[in-house]
């Protein structure tokens, strides 16, 4: 069976599963009579978490579900109702009971995070079998819902962005850097900020603070002409998002300063000198989600140094390293989101 297409669902909008548990859940349908009933889309919800406690009448969380027809197939707006607060979200479909599927799978997650994205056979055949019954098996209160006028013309309202908020993130890990040092440099990052949460949208942009430390030591020559280490702080931001199957791509820009400390180790008398360092960049960021908070990162991407400082051993004299006008960055992190 074809998926729907879902628009702006913005899930975890509110603090469903809490107010599920307390005081149950009010759903109601409108829909032309070619689709499926009110049953089957509680069969539905059912199916996919036990978190989904429906009863009659007002409820602490409730669900007013309006399905329409176009030229195009079947539109359905879900408006989500808790203590006075409501969002509307839009889903469409090549027909009626792949978009009721879509809308039960919407409510689901808003109930449960955790709850079931995809039914066995013998549970999605059990939740639609209401398709086929007659209308007269409906029970009283269930057939007044459903006696509207039949909703083919019905205007749906427009597709309601996701809630949009800021979310605060941290992350960290190990990076490599060529170019920048005299030899290849390794060194550790770590990272605040915030992003724009934004559903699927791929205007959803992220900012950070980025402070790291790196040495490259560990790739000196033997014997090394030197110790070279470099403390520098970036703020960075991503201001596109592109998502598909679980994980994103974002674009990345920087800007960065700090000091380089680079030590005459050859000479009788080791001599440590202090420069500053600034730099820009661009990368490209693959982030793979686990749940809703946990993330892992690889990045890569180009380096631009802006003071290009040139290391020159004293004794005897000669020039170690002309910093170029290019390097290239590689990162592996990880991190957690708050939210």
């Amino acid at each position: 069976m074809a998926i729907a297409v879902l628009v702006g669902l913005g899930l975890g909008a509110f603090p469903a599963r809490l107010e599920a548990a307390e005081g149950g859940v009010s759903l109601s349908l409108s829909a032309p009579a070619a689709c499926p009933p009110r049953e089957s889309l509680v069969s539905n919800v059912s199916a996919r978490t036990p978190e989904a406690a429906f009863v009659e009448g007002a409820a602490a969380l409730e669900f007013r579900v309006r399905i329409g027809q176009t030229t195009r197939g079947f539109v359905a707006a879900v408006e989500t109702r808790i203590h006075g607060d409501s969002e509307t979200r839009r889903l469409q479909g090549a027909t009626c009971a792949e978009l009721v599927d879509a809308v039960g799978l919407v409510i689901a997650l808003t109930i449960d995070p955790d709850a079931v994205r995809s039914l066995p056979a013998e549970e999605a055949t059990r939740a639609s079998i209401a398709e086929v019954t007659p209308r007269a098996s409906s029970p009283p209160s269930v057939a007044k819902e459903r006696d509207a006028p039949p909703a083919r013309d019905v205007a749906v309202p427009p597709a309601a962005a996701s809630r949009a908020r800021w979310v605060p993130f941290v992350r960290g890990g190990i990076q490599a850097e060529l170019g920048t040092l005299p030899y290849a440099a390794l060194g550790v990052f770590g990272a605040v900020g915030v992003e724009l949460e934004r559903g699927p949208a791929a205007l959803a942009p992220s900012f950070a603070f980025e402070p790291s430390f790196a040495t490259s030591d560990a790739f000196a020559s033997a014997p090394a002409r030197g110790s070279y280490m470099r403390g520098a702080a970036r703020v960075e931001a991503c201001p596109l998002r592109f998502v598909a199957f679980g994980a994103s791509l974002r674009p990345c820009a920087w800007m960065g300063a700090g000091l380089v400390r680079a030590e005459d180790t050859a000479a009788p008398v080791p001599e440590v000198r202090m420069a500053p360092w600034a730099d820009a960049g661009a990368r490209l960021r693959f982030r793979g989600e686990f749940g809703r908070r946990l993330f892992v990162e690889v990045d890569a991407g180009a380096v631009v140094p802006i003071t290009r400082p040139t290391f020159v051993l004293e004794q005897p004299r000669s020039i170690v390293y002309a910093t170029p006008a290019v390097g290239g960055t590689f990162a592996l992190g990880g991190g957690v989101r708050f939210w």
